[in-house]
């Protein structure tokens, strides 16, 4: 992983298949049929691979969070700064004050 916290982008088929980038797969161990927790933070969505109940994904994606550092903080203003990015990216005139 080359961050702390990083993020790619990807598109949703028709049929609602979300895919995963390879390197992600890789260094996940997500392999053809694992099933994946999604949780929904405000706008955004987190994809966390599932190896016991949901509760304990949580505890995991804490563990892991405070061993590299990142905050809850560093999270929230992580995914506002790409939803940020995001509507820039795709709304321009509306994200310079529609001039």
């Amino acid at each position: 992983m080359s961050s702390r916290l990083e993020h790619k982008h990807t598109r949703v088929s028709e049929s609602g298949q979300l895919s995963i980038p390879d390197e992600y797969r890789d260094e996940l161990g997500l392999v053809a049929g694992a099933s994946v927790t999604l949780v929904r933070v405000g706008d955004g969505l987190l994809v966390i691979p599932d190896s016991a109940e949901l509760e304990g994904a949580f505890d995991r994606m804490s563990d892991f969070f405070q061993r590299v550092g990142v905050s809850e903080d560093d999270v929230m203003a992580e995914l506002a700064r790409i939803r940020q990015e995001e509507f820039a990216r795709r709304f321009p005139n509306l994200a310079d004050g529609g001039e």
